[in-house]
Order: structure tokens, then sequence, then C-alpha cells
């Protein structure tokens, strides 16, 4: 342990992220997606800190903001786009340098800045009476806008995620690896970040044209430093997570679905079991998959959102004071 706590707190300037060479040049996500495989109009919005990003913004009624995490993009939410577009209006955005999003020259992929990135969105768009739709790194992310923003928030579907700093060892052995000198060599010289993530996430559920997908942001070496940035994050982005502690009470009592893979290695019952003392009105929905369980089960998740917010719209099942079940 005394490693871990030296190498985080010390981290030799050699494996520094802010190395000129990598800040010098954009992201420039331009890559062709098949129709058939992401059936949306592609929307684009410049922002002042200069990410331009992407965004799928389909159907009418009340908005569901969904945020992806690390290595994923939009594309991931595809399935439930399409099942909830018809009732719902469905926002999906791509991170800074994620997707099909630009980051600047200087954007160095961190929570704060990506966070950052994501309330200039939702303020640029005007987005009002939201219900986030996150998994990742996009729940602390998504978590931390809504807690600076919470009049624009009415609920979250938060899958596989977290909103605290982390301090079980897994995570700080990912971290030490997959954020450190070995995982950013891996990632700059064959994806290696992106493709461990995926194949840990899925589990061999996924198709080979849609593994592809995933992995198109990254095709160019430039685009390959974000994926190695957010696991170096867990542990360099605690001043970021203890904000979003300081902010959940602001939120804390709006209704909750918690879609959970739960044969995830990341984020297991552990997780589920804070976000379930954290979040009161709750309600969970235990899933067959992994950490990726938008791939297997995108349709059961649609299905529960819908029925779960109609049950909040007519103040059915105790919305209106707490909802508990899991």
């Amino acid at each position: 342990m005394a490693f871990f706590d030296l190498y985080f707190s010390c981290p030799p300037i050699v494996f520094s992220l802010k190395r000129k060479a990598e800040r010098i040049m954009e992201t420039n996500n331009k890559f062709n997606v098949p129709h058939y495989l992401f059936p949306f109009k592609r929307h684009f919005v410049d922002l002042e800190n200069g990410s331009r990003i992407h965004y799928v913004d389909e159907g009418d009624g009340p908005v569901l903001f969904f945020l992806h995490g690390n290595p994923t993009w939009s594309f991931m939410y595809r399935d439930m786009i399409s099942e909830l577009s018809e009732r719902f209006r469905c926002i999906a955005m791509d991170l800074s340098g994620f997707g099909l999003s630009v980051a600047p020259s200087f954007f160095e992929f961190t929570a704060r800045e990506q966070a950052e990135v994501v309330e200039d969105f939702v303020n640029e768009l005007n987005l009002e009476d939201v219900t986030l739709v996150a998994h990742d790194w996009g729940g602390p992310i998504g978590l931390w806008v809504a807690g600076r923003n919470q009049d624009r928030f009415r609920g979250f579907v938060l899958g596989n995620t977290f909103a605290w700093p982390i301090h079980r060892f897994k995570h700080r052995l990912f971290s030490a690896i997959a954020g450190g000198f070995i995982g950013r060599f891996c990632a700059k010289a064959f994806n290696g970040v992106a493709k461990l993530l995926l194949a840990v996430g899925v589990k061999g559920e996924m198709s080979e044209e849609v593994e592809k997908m995933y992995m198109m942001p990254f095709e160019e070496k430039r685009n390959r430093l974000a994926q190695s940035v957010f696991p170096r994050e867990l542990r360099h982005a605690w001043p970021f997570l203890n904000e979003v502690v300081s902010m959940l009470p602001k939120v804390n009592q709006m209704p909750v679905l918690l879609p959970w893979g739960m044969r995830d290695r990341m984020f297991d019952t552990h997780e589920l079991l804070e976000l379930k003392k954290l979040f009161p009105v709750h309600t969970v929905l235990p899933l067959d998959a992994g950490h990726l369980f938008t791939e297997k089960c995108g349709k059961e998740v649609s299905k529960a959102i819908k029925v779960w917010q109609e049950e909040i719209s007519l103040g059915l099942n105790g919305f209106q004071k707490q909802r508990m079940v899991g």
C-alpha cells in the first residue's frame, strides 16, 4: 500500500500526463458509423473552452440526458435511445475527446474538465426537467453538474457507477496500472486500456462490428491519451469527487433508478449498496450482465425506465416520500 501512496502523491515527472508532445494536437475524432448501427442524426455544438461536442437529440417529451464513461461514447446507448425516443427527448453527448467529440489542444481529459464541459453543454442547450442516465464516470460527472444546477434535474438513472473518492484496493491497483506508465504505453501502442475495459465489461457478448465502433474513436494514436486518464483519475480526482459528495444533499432526495450489471468486476454490489444509502428514494434493477450492461440489457433497462417514469408522474409507489426496492 505504501508504494501506491508514494506513486500517486509524487508521480515521476517522466510519467506526467502534461507532456507537451501529447497536448499540442487536438483530438480529431472523425470516423464513419454505419446508419444501421447508429441510426441517429449527428448534432454538434461548439463550447467556450474549445470543445466541439457531438450529441444525439431524438424524440420529444421529458428529457433523458445520457452520459457515458470510459472508454465508451454515446454509441453505448443506441438501443435505449431507439426504445425511449417515442416517449422522451433523448439527448446523448460524447465527452470531450471521446466518440465524435473533439477536444481542444490544451485539454487534459480530467474528470473536472469533463464535468465543466458537461455543465456548459447543459446550459448551452438550456436543458430543464432532466433525468440523468449515467454509467461509469458519467455518474460522478453528471452528479457534480446536477449538484450545481439542481433546478434543472428531476431524477437519476445510475448504473454501475460511483459518487465518492475510491478507496478499495482493487481500484487503487487498477488505477496504478491502467493509469500509470504501463497503461499509457499500452493505450498509445495498441489501444490496450480500451481493449481491456471492453473485454472485461462485456465478456464476449458483443459482435465484432459493434466492438469496432467502440474502438474507432481511438484509431489514431493521438486520440488515445484519454482512455488512460480516467483510470488515473480514480486517485487523482479525489478533490473533485469530494465536491461531488458535498453536493449530494442537494439532489439525493430525487428519485433514482439503479440498473446494475451484477457480474461487474469493477463496480460490484459494494458500490450498489453505497448508492442505495446515499439515495433513499431508489429502485434497484438487477441485471444479468457485466459492467457495460447496455449491450445485453438495453431494452430491459428502457422498459424499466418507462415504468419508473410513469410511477413518478402518477405519484405511485410512495415516490413522494420514499421508494426502496432491493
